[in-house]
């Protein structure tokens, strides 16, 4: 009767290609899944951005404010957006929601310990569109994970409320946020 089992180098050259395999297939997976989240992230981020501005159009006569919020129902006064951010109809223009105010949506915490920063608005923790689109100044929102400003993306959004995604114009390797200067992350 003969033997049908592995021997022990075959058992080894299996174990060995297995690792080499995993090896060079998990910090390339890993590095694909951050990509993704951060770019469901900042299109999540420009969709907010749009429908801020579009219903600031269609309401009329009212702002509609966006903010970072730490409990998705007021404003934190924080430049940290990770945390979430709310859109509402802010009918007296201060910034906060009042009593009667529609809150019109909301975003919770971003995953993957990420951080989200706005930088150059009049107010770095909100911003408000007017009836006609427009925010009181231009900036951006940059978006961060543990690799660093190189791998970092950030969204410009000018005057007249447009945004628009940020690229590297100086060939530094890092996007170039609303002041031509490179991204710097936390």
């Amino acid at each position: 009767m003969k033997n049908q089992g592995f021997t022990v180098i075959e058992l080894m050259l299996v174990v060995t290609i297995v690792a080499i395999s995993l090896s060079i297939g998990v910090p390339s997976f890993l590095s694909s899944v951050q990509n993704n989240r951060m770019t469901g992230q900042i299109n999540s981020l420009i969709g907010a951005l749009s429908y801020a501005r579009s219903e600031a159009v269609k309401l009329g006569q009212n702002n509609v404010t966006i903010c970072a919020s730490d409990d998705s129902a007021s404003c934190s006064g924080s430049s940290a957006w990770e945390n979430g951010w709310i859109i509402f109809q802010d009918d007296d223009n201060d910034g906060a929601v009042d009593g009667g105010e529609t809150l019109l949506r909301i975003s919770e915490e971003l995953s993957g310990d990420n951080t989200l920063r706005s930088t150059g608005f009049a107010s770095d923790s909100l911003l408000s569109f007017n009836n006609r689109g427009m925010v009181t100044n231009s900036g951006s929102f940059q978006l961060c994970d543990d690799r660093g400003a190189n791998d970092a993306k950030a969204v410009i959004l000018n005057i007249s409320g447009q945004s628009r995604l940020a690229t590297d114009d100086d060939g530094s390797d890092a996007v170039n946020i609303h002041s031509g200067g490179d991204i710097s992350c936390p």
